[in-house]
């Protein structure tokens, strides 16, 4: 797939909407409509008081990891991560306070500390660790920042604080995000039976959400050995939740709809222009 400049910005503002509906359903907890649909004009009118502009800022020439294109920056507590998926090790940590770039980590491979596809970066919230999904091998593995650079930098193997895969009936995963130490939440490329579902790895605890409606008279059909359901693959979502609270956020690509939901249940849903059944 090519990704052109419209494309990071349609991500961009996507990812934009989703945590501002976040932020603005916290504020108003007692609304529990499930339906609002606004009308689009196809213009988009954005003003600006004024732009803060520094010049002459210094940037030295020798030193500076080149990075190539960024898929993600995430936040721990004492370092932000830099994923790049056009060259191996993929995530390159700077230092929060001082931005120094102290090296690179996650190579490429299927041993442990590495990864084929590295995916989100989740990191656990007030600490210096941070779970990596492999969309590839639909595999979690948790690093500590600090380790995992000290063993880049010797040329040793790291060994991650955890490391699991998903089972066969749990596969399919896809924009995962973090809700508590071990607890996640996903949409699905498999399950034709909800919008997205929460597991725990450990006491291997499956919740699924919501319902998609059925599939259309003219999809296609699905093989026996298919590995993918064609519902969930049409309605295919990117997903974010509260840092704090029990609220998710999702972002369907295809149908123009945002959903939110508060533990588990739809308090609002935003509807596009788009005539299409939610």
């Amino acid at each position: 797939m090519i990704i052109t400049s419209s494309n990071r910005l349609y991500g961009g503002l996507w990812g934009f909407i989703l945590i501002m509906g976040l932020a603005g359903c916290e504020g108003d907890p007692t609304d529990t409509s499930t339906d609002v649909v606004y009308e689009s004009t196809g213009e988009v009118d954005m003003r600006f008081d004024k732009f803060l502009v520094e010049e002459n800022i210094a940037v030295p020439k020798d030193g500076v990891p080149f990075l190539g294109m960024v898929f993600g920056i995430s936040s721990t507590q004492d370092y932000l991560l830099v994923r790049d998926l056009t060259q191996a090790p993929f995530v390159t940590v700077y230092d929060k306070a001082s931005l120094d770039s102290l090296g690179k980590i996650i190579p490429n491979g299927k041993g442990p500390g590495e990864s084929l596809n590295p995916g989100k970066l989740l990191p656990v919230a007030g600490t210096n660790t941070f779970w990596l999904f492999d969309g590839m091998m639909q595999r979690f593995q948790l690093f500590d920042v600090a380790s995992a650079l000290a063993m880049s930098q010797s040329g040793d193997s790291y060994e991650p604080l955890r490391d699991f895969t998903l089972m066969d009936s749990l596969r399919g995963a896809n924009d995962p995000d973090i809700v508590s130490d071990s607890l996640f939440v996903t949409p699905s490329l498999t399950f034709d039976d909800c919008r997205f579902f929460y597991f725990d790895p450990a006491p291997h605890l499956l919740r699924k959400v919501g319902k998609l409606p059925p599939p259309q008279n003219n999809w296609p059909k699905q093989g026996e050995k298919a590995h993918f359901s064609i519902a969930a693959s049409y309605y295919i979502a990117k997903l974010a939740t509260h840092p704090q609270k029990d609220w998710v956020a999702v972002a369907y690509v295809n149908t123009d709809v945002l959903e939110i939901y508060k533990e588990g249940t739809l308090v609002r849903r935003i509807q596009g222009p788009e005539d299409i059944e939610v």
